[in-house]
């Protein structure tokens, strides 16, 4: 499964390469602008994005824009208060997170194996 990570944080990227690579998950990026990831989304296979809300070139209201229209689930990275977030429309994830929140909140974006509902 291939993972886009927009972060400008380099120490945060970093790790956050290292613990999707660590869930078996292959990194795209990551990325430090929302430039630089729709560029990488445009006519590129991603099965999940995990974005920062503010990226150096600004907030990431046209790459979530961007990400419905192509279908991509993604989650927003934020340190920010939800309610800030809320207006995208999009799981948020808390910064900072462990491993083990990162992986659930992975799984909640994708459909269920085989196609059933959980139970």
């Amino acid at each position: 499964m291939r993972i886009l990570v927009a972060e400008d944080e380099a120490i945060i990227a970093q790790s956050l390469a290292m613990m999707l690579e660590e869930l078996g998950y292959q990194v795209v990026g990551p990325v430090a602008t929302v430039a630089e990831a729709l560029r990488l989304t445009a006519g590129r296979a991603m099965d999940v994005a995990l974005v920062d809300y503010r990226l150096r070139d600004g907030t990431t209201d046209d790459l979530a824009a961007a990400l419905r229209e192509g279908g991509i689930p993604f989650l927003l990275m934020s340190g920010f208060d939800r309610t800030t977030l809320a207006r995208l429309g999009a799981p948020i994830l808390q910064k900072p997170f462990r491993q083990e929140e990162l992986a659930t909140a992975i799984a909640a974006l994708l459909p269920p194996v085989g196609g059933a509902e959980p139970s």
